[in-house]
């Protein structure tokens, strides 16, 4: 859940006010986080409440933590001393906490406190970490996190200290912690505070792979890296535990705590006074671009395979409105609309933008229409998109590689053509496999199944995945079963686990789609190999042969258009089909 605001009219009218100058915004929860303000990357994301603790936080009533308003808590499971010796010990209280939290319904995590100085201290300690865990059988939500600082407690700072680690040395150290992790299969998190961050290592390294746990005891944070977790005070106050606690927020991205996401503070604005419109993106290998691109200028590259992961656009005509845009990115579909320089998009996951919406409001939007047009994988420049069409593909998993954004006058003449601004599929199939299962959607042509192999298909799923009303509407012919009833958009006709080969099978339309398209259909077929096309409702294949189909094509084609190739003897049939 977000962090709900509770403030009347006036004083939300008040904080209003304050956004729109200072282009950051304060969320304010039911019982924490008041007088906090959160950095504008962080504007779309859920906002969790958390507290971490260790046995200085004396026995703690859990279940009133979890009902004062506590979504999460890391908790100290062990340390390492912090002399020459730099011996390793448990937390007291650990099993303790660590069961509390978790009956009370309270997402886990857990830290050790490092005072590693090479990279197999380090590897030591995520051991001891994941040991411990293991020995008393706990399962945690949320990162192992390597709490990294010098020793408040010790005259020298500690052995971290006084070791002077130099910032690659430090970093490696760090890694190595976060390795064994990773590869023992937990999430693995780097906490430290702002001077550390910034100073004593190179977090930009370890926050590319690792989540990072930021430390800066303020009312803003001022870091500028990236980071998922902040420790706002250490003075903070929670029924249930006798005296101060840290707090923490966490900033998801999709609302679960599975995310392994570092959100980047976004990057100056160098685009020149009198630009209308502003972008930038995040480019595969190359991140950020260091200059903003303006007015119809290409973001991106062209010709380099390189995929755009996000973008941000604002508004710089000074004209009341607001730019909003929307993107669809790999593994994740379309994202939460985003607005006036804030990022759309992911950075840090390898996940590429596939499509894109942009569309104006308010003052803006009157006097303005926003055209935009990108570079996709494959298709190259698509034509020039317009107040929140979609610009791009989806379901073909092509990258976008660059984007080009104009303003133009209200009703003033589009920057060239209009025609072909989105690809999509207009159908897609699965099929079931002999030996293999399914083997994943295809779409419009795509062979589904195998050729070659002499595997059977075993069953079949056909989705209309066109915005026409009506329905794809198939039926199959089975070994031993013969002509099974009709199914349609995404059932399963046929048989799994039974080995039974498809042996021939018939597509139809209906509704709106049946009146403008045609669906062609074709069967790779034992012994007889590609047969013709067949067309709307005509049985693919044979019966009474006992051949099975070992693949499919599936095409949707604009009405009278004719079939994509030879459509002669599409199937051997004997005796009539039933209707």
């Amino acid at each position: 859940m977000k962090l709900r605001k509770k403030f009347n009219k006036v004083t939300a009218w008040i904080l209003t006010c304050i956004l729109f100058f200072t282009m950051a915004f304060s969320i304010t929860s039911e019982a924490y986080g008041e007088g906090y303000t959160h950095a504008k990357q962080f504007k779309n994301c859920h906002i969790y409440n958390g507290i971490d603790v260790s046995t200085w936080n004396k026995q703690i009533d859990w279940n009133a933590v979890k009902a004062s308003g506590i979504d999460f808590a890391f908790i100290k499971v062990g340390g390492r001393g912090w002399g020459s010796a730099g011996t390793l010990y448990h937390d007291s209280r650990a099993l303790e906490n660590l069961k509390g939290a978790k009956a009370a319904g309270i997402k886990i995590g857990v830290y050790f406190f490092s005072q590693a100085i090479t990279e197999k201290e380090a590897a030591e300690e995520a051991q001891y970490t994941i040991n411990y865990l293991h020995t008393y059988g706990i399962s945690i939500d949320l990162p192992i996190a390597m709490d990294f600082e010098y020793a408040s407690d010790s005259p020298t700072g500690g052995r971290l200290r006084t070791a002077n680690l130099t910032r690659e040395q430090a970093t490696n150290v760090c890694l190595a912690f976060c390795s064994y992790v990773a590869t023992r299969g937990y999430t693995p998190m780097v906490y430290a505070n702002k001077s550390m961050l910034t100073n004593d290592m190179n977090a930009s390294t370890i926050a590319s792979r690792y989540p990072i746990w930021l430390a800066q005891y303020n009312s803003s944070a001022t870091y500028t890296g990236a980071y998922s977790y902040w420790q706002y005070t250490s003075s903070g106050t929670v029924p249930g535990i006798e005296g101060r606690v840290d707090m923490n927020f966490y900033y998801s991205t999709d609302g679960s705590f599975s995310s392994k996401i570092n959100i980047p503070v976004p990057t100056g604005e160098t685009a020149p006074a009198d630009a209308k419109i502003v972008y930038a993106t995040h480019i595969q290998t190359y991140g950020w671009e260091k200059e903003e691109t303006y007015d119809g200028g290409i973001s991106g590259t062209v010709g380099q395979a390189k995929r755009l992961e996000a973008i941000k656009i604002r508004n710089n005509t000074g004209i009341e409105g607001s730019v909003e845009y929307q993107v669809h990115c790999q593994s994740f579909g379309w994202m939460d609309w985003t607005m006036d320089g804030d990022i759309a998009g992911l950075t840090g996951l390898a996940k590429r933008l596939e499509a894109i919406r942009i569309r104006l409001t308010g003052q803006l939007a009157e006097q303005y229409d926003v055209y935009y047009r990108v570079q996709c994988q494959t298709y190259g420049w698509l034509d020039w998109a317009k107040n929140g069409q979609t610009a791009g593909s989806t379901n073909y998993a092509k990258r976008l590689e660059a984007i080009q954004i104009k303003l133009v006058e209200k009703g003033g003449m589009a920057p060239g053509n209009t025609s072909k601004v989105y690809v999509s599929p207009l159908i897609g199939y699965n099929t079931h496999v002999q030996t293999y299962g399914w083997t994943g959607t295809v779409f419009d042509g795509t062979t589904g199944g195998t050729t070659g192999h002499a595997k059977r298909l075993e069953s079949i799923s056909i989705t209309n995945l066109t915005e026409t009303s009506g329905n794809v509407v198939y039926r199959v012919h089975g070994q031993t079963y013969g002509w099974q009833g009709w199914r349609q958009n995404g059932a399963q006709a046929g048989s799994i686990g039974q080995a039974k080969r498809l042996e021939a099978i018939q597509i139809k339309l209906t509704g709106t789609l049946a009146e403008k398209y045609d669906v062609y259909y074709r069967v790779h077929c034992q012994t007889y190999g590609w047969m013709g096309w067949a067309k709307n409702g005509d049985p693919a294949g044979t019966t009474g042969h006992a051949k099975r189909l070992e693949a499919i094509q599936i095409v949707l084609r604009a009405k009278g258009t004719g079939a994509p190739g030879a459509s002669s003897q599409p199937a051997y049939v004997g005796g009539a089909v039933p209707q």
